[in-house]
């Protein structure tokens, strides 16, 4: 997983305006999310959120979610790209 790359998408992602934060924010969404990524040491709660997501998008786990965004205490988020999304995807999973 090439972090550098994936910190760049995500900034794009962000001025582009098609990244939703937190839980709360995700559970109460009712429009076309395409991709969650979850930080793997977020807490019981926001990881038992991930797998109820997991029924209707998909969830992605990635190490050190807060600091790729330069927002320290983000521990789960959704992408509103189909495009991006796809390409995150990608990168994660290498």
């Amino acid at each position: 997983m090439d972090r550098i790359k994936i910190k760049n998408y995500f900034g794009i992602i962000q001025q582009a305006g098609y990244i939703i934060y937190g839980g709360e924010t995700l559970e109460d969404y009712t429009k076309k999310i395409y991709l969650i990524l979850c930080d793997r040491n977020a807490g019981k709660n926001t990881l038992k959120l991930a797998e109820k997501l997991k029924e209707k998008y998909k969830v992605l786990m990635i190490e050190d979610l807060g600091e790729l965004l330069n927002h320290s205490n983000t521990k789960i988020i959704g992408i509103k790209n189909k495009n991006l999304s796809e390409i995150i995807e990608k990168m994660v999973e290498e």
